[in-house]
C-alpha cells in the first residue's frame, strides 16, 4: 500500500459510455488515468464498545487503471446511517450519512455500482432505505461480491498492496494498518475494500470491440 498523488482530485472527469469508463485530468502535468470504477461497503452493523452500542459502516470508491491494473481508492467514507440524523431538539445534524456521498461519487466520478457482501438481512435494509431516500439520486446499485473464504480473498488485496498494484491515501492506510480486535465481527475499511476488489475481478474490464463506425472513422 503506497499513498501516490494519483489519489488526489481530479481537475476534469468525462464518462465514455461505450468503454464504461471515466479518464481524470490533472492539473500539475501528470498523465490522464482511465478508471474502470466499482465501490464497495460495509453496511453498518452494531459493534459493542464496553456498555455501549455504535453503529459502523463504510464504504469506498475504486478506480481501476486499465492501463495497469492498479486499483486506486479515490473516496472513503465511514458512516452510521444513509440520509443525514438530525436532533430533534437542536436541529443540528449528529450524522451525515452516506448519500450525499453516493451523490458525490457520481457527479465526481461516474460510479453507481457498489458491491456488498454477506449480513443479507442488514443489507436489504439498508438498500431499501437507499431506494427510498429522496436525497440520494441517482440511485447506485448494489451486486453482492460472492465469495467462500474471506481469508482468500482478503489475501487478494494484500498481494496487490505488496506488488504496488493498490494504492490509498495517508488516512485510510494508516486505517488499515491499526491490529483488528479480536472481538470485532468485522473490519469495515477491509471489508469493504475486498467487496470492491471482488466485484472487479468478478466482472473485470474489457477493451470494447471495435465497430465499424470506428473504421470508417480511421
Amino acid at each position: 500500500m503506497t499513498d501516490k498523488p494519483t489519489t488526489a482530485t481530479p481537475e476534469k472527469t468525462v464518462y465514455n459510455d461505450r468503454r464504461k469508463t471515466t479518464r481524470a485530468w490533472y492539473s500539475d502535468g501528470r498523465p490522464p488515468h482511465e478508471f474502470y470504477m466499482r465501490g464497495g461497503i460495509c453496511w453498518p452493523y452494531s459493534e459493542y464498545a464496553g456498555v455501549r452500542t455504535q453503529l459502523q459502516g463504510y464504504a469506498v470508491l475504486c478506480g481501476q487503471d486499465v492501463n495497469t491494473g492498479t486499483v486506486y481508492v479515490l473516496d472513503h467514507i465511514d458512516f452510521k446511517t444513509i440520509d443525514p440524523m438530525i436532533d430533534q431538539k437542536t436541529q443540528v445534524v449528529i450524522h451525515s450519512g452516506v448519500s450525499e456521498w453516493f451523490n458525490n461519487c457520481w457527479s465526481k466520478w461516474y460510479c453507481r455500482k457498489y458491491y456488498w457482501h454477506d449480513m443479507s438481512t442488514t443489507s436489504r435494509a439498508y438498500r431499501i432505505t437507499v431506494s427510498r431516500s429522496k436525497m440520494c439520486e441517482p440511485k447506485p446499485s448494489f451486486p453482492e461480491a460472492k465469495w467462500q473464504d474471506y481469508d482468500s480473498v482478503r489475501a487478494l488485496w494484500i498481494t496487490m498492496a505488496m506488488t504496488k498494484q493498490f494504492v490509498a491515501d495517508a488516512g485510510l492506510i494508516a486505517e488499515l494498518k491499526k491490529p483488528e480486535s479480536m472481538e470485532a465481527k468485522l473490519h469495515p475499511p477491509t471489508h469493504s475494500i475486498v467487496c470492491a476488489l471482488v466485484g472487479l475481478n468478478m466482472h473485470p474490464w474489457t477493451e470494447p470491440k471495435m465497430r465499424r463506425d470506428d473504421v470508417l472513422r480511421i
